[in-house]
């Protein structure tokens, strides 16, 4: 075996609490995936009265505005993402002297980050507008949002980082509650102000409410868990480290932008007309993509945490079981998910065409290559090997920006869900064969692939679609949430009997209970 993974910046615990214990992974991930699952039904209902009260050219500005904006979120020095590491460790050794120290360093370092990147940004949000062809009526509002945005992404890294905290901790629950409540804020706010015609200036004004309730919860909570006694900053040496560390995973996270979030910029640039069909699409198929995704934080602070308090025969153990888990599940999710999108945002959105719904399944049939390998992804940074993140990244954005510059002036935006399937599949191979590099190997995700029900599931969930658009049709229901709620439920019976054959009543009963939450 190789040299230990723990190292903590003085070696002292730095507190007399216990050591926790690991967390639970299926309640972090349960609490993550209330976070996401009920802002998308507001999401859902909400979507349709944005798009008619907004009006199609503004709504496609927002998307771009948005979009914007999250691009240069990702531009923190890969210190968000490799906090976490560092953090769960920390917490699983109880050393909160030393979570103190790193993260007083951490916030000094991403305040100079963010005034490099989001000064010039604010400075130039009106070019930014115009080179997305922004009409002159909606000019002033848009670079207004543009603005409104880039100072509260400088807010948000910094709140985030403190987020992170608490999750390594495994306070899923409280970052979760946080979030729902800042999103009913943006709810109200949103139904508010276009209820009254403010336009992409009232949208602003929406999210700076919403991430002053974000940063009012998170920040005095996260505080209490660290100590700040003989305050100073973290070694050079680890601070060389980090940095070694949190480069590689800057840059896989703005190539992963580039390949799902990108997109959307060359749509606005090739095919402007199609941006709000695009969008929802795209946004659809991230939010599906999401709901598993939830699981990865709570596995990294449970995997980190077992690093830090037991060591690595302990943590490999819970890798490879979570593993197991995790393959299982997103076959059957990507299964029954990509056939129910289609369906769904047909019978949901008032859009002239399906090329929302088109995007949305061949999109999300795209993530299955980006989420099947996610838990080799985390083990391999726990023993500092980012790399393998950052080259599949590298072969995803090359694929997916190259293809697309070929195949959306061609097809329009439907040839981006091509571009991301082809760029992600590759990637998908690349991390197979870094991977067997790791000093310490997880069996290979593809083994563990159940071939005939994932097949089966697939076809069950196309028919039962088939069937329920058939009564959407008799039943003469109108588009909108209800379609798509309708669509949704002819798909969860096919979902949960995949479950039942590949892990039995008893045993998926007894994993929910037990198996993770040990």
């Amino acid at each position: 075996m190789s040299e230990p993974i723990h190292d903590p910046v003085e070696g002292s615990t730095g507190g007399s609490v216990p050591a926790p214990k690991r967390g639970n992974v299926l309640r972090g991930a349960s609490w993550q995936m209330l976070a996401q699952i009920a802002p998308l039904f507001v999401n859902l209902a909400l979507t349709p009265f944005v798009i008619t009260e907004l009006g199609r050219t503004r709504y496609g500005l927002w998307l771009i505005a948005s979009t914007l904006t999250q691009f240069f979120a990702q531009f923190d020095g890969g210190i968000g993402r490799t906090a976490m590491r560092y953090f769960a460790i920390y917490a699983g050794a109880n050393d909160r002297r030393s979570t103190g120290r790193l993260l007083a360093s951490l916030l000094i370092a991403i305040s100079g980050i963010m005034t490099v990147t989001l000064l010039p940004t604010f400075i130039f949000a009106a070019s930014f507008a115009r080179f997305f062809r922004t009409p002159d009526e909606f000019l002033p509002e848009t670079v207004f949002l543009i603005k409104v945005l880039v100072v509260l992404v400088g807010v948000g890294l910094a709140r985030n980082l403190l987020a992170s905290l608490l999750n390594s901790h495994h306070r899923f629950a409280w970052t979760s509650m946080t979030l729902l409540m800042a999103y009913a804020t943006y709810s109200a706010g949103m139904v508010f102000v276009l209820s009254r015609g403010m336009g992409l200036r009232g949208v602003a004004y929406v999210f700076i409410a919403q991430q002053a309730v974000s940063t009012l919860l998170i920040v005095p909570t996260a505080l209490k868990l660290v100590e700040w006694r003989a305050p100073r900053l973290i070694s050079k040496k680890l601070a060389r480290e980090f940095a070694n560390f949190a480069w590689k995973i800057q840059l896989g996270g703005l190539l992963n932008m580039l390949s799902f979030q990108g997109v959307t910029l060359i749509v606005g640039r090739l095919a402007p007309r199609q941006v709000a069909d695009f969008g929802p699409g795209a946004t659809f198929s991230q939010q599906l993509r999401m709901i598993p995704f939830n699981a990865l934080a709570p596995i990294q602070a449970r995997l980190g945490q077992t690093l830090g308090g037991e060591g690595e025969k302990s943590a490999l153990a819970d890798a490879s079981r979570i593993q197991r888990l995790w393959v299982i599940f997103i076959v059957g999710w990507i299964g029954v998910g990509a056939p129910a999108a289609y369906f769904g945002i047909n019978a949901w959105l008032p859009l002239e065409s399906n090329l929302a719904a088109k995007v949305a399944a061949t999109l999300l049939a795209a993530h299955f290559f980006a989420l099947i390998p996610q838990v080799v992804v985390q083990w391999s940074m726990l023993w500092k090997m980012p790399e393998v993140e950052t080259v599949s990244s590298l072969v995803s954005v090359i694929g997916t920006l190259g293809l697309s510059l070929i195949l959306v002036p061609r097809m329009g935006a439907w040839g981006v869900g091509f571009a991301v399937l082809v760029a992600q599949a590759a990637a998908f191979v690349v991390i197979q064969l870094m991977t067997r590099r790791l000093p310490v190997n997880l069996p290979s995700p593809v083994t563990q692939i159940p071939i005939l029900p994932a097949v089966l599931t697939v076809a069950g969930t196309v028919l039962a679609e088939l069937g329920m658009g058939w009564v959407i049709d008799a039943l003469n229901v109108p588009q909108g949430p209800f379609g798509l709620l309708l669509c949704g439920v002819a798909a969860a019976p096919m979902l949960l009997g995949y479950l039942i054959a590949t892990f039995g009543w008893g045993r998926l009963v007894g994993i929910v209970r037990t198996r993770l939450g040990r």
